[in-house]
């Protein structure tokens, strides 16, 4: 994936001046990848690669500002956790590096047009992330 080995892959992020933090990349990769521009669910594969790259651990989680984050940013590192427990991997490790938390900047955002904020309450209740 190109767009992981510029912005989030250890070489990227190792480099003297590693690439800045894009937002833009965000809502592309959650409109592209993580099917937020559809009706139906994401592709297995897609969500699988971001997975495997370290999109989570790299480049949201430690992006993430809870009074800045947009909706699909929000929303991204919430397909990415759901994408850990699909794979029976550890899915909370990363969130131990810093002191915020996901539910103050989850609960607070709205979606486009059929994306409800009840959804983000539901998965942050199913979570426990409340």
């Amino acid at each position: 994936m190109k767009l992981a080995k510029q912005h989030w892959s250890n070489e990227a992020r190792s480099r003297e001046q590693p690439p800045e933090f894009d937002p833009e990349i965000v809502k592309a990769v959650y409109r592209d990848e993580l099917g937020g521009s559809s009706n139906r669910p994401p592709g297995f594969k897609r969500v699988m690669l971001l997975e495997v790259s370290q999109y989570l651990e790299n480049y949201l989680w430690p992006n993430f500002d809870p009074e800045t984050a947009s909706f699909e940013h929000v929303m991204s590192i919430l397909l990415m956790v759901n994408e850990k427990f699909r794979e029976n991997v550890p899915a909370w490790t990363c969130f131990h590096t810093r002191e915020v938390g996901l539910g103050e900047g989850a609960l607070g955002r709205r979606g486009k047009g059929n994306e409800p904020q009840r959804s983000i309450y539901h998965w942050s209740s199913c979570r426990g992330v409340t």
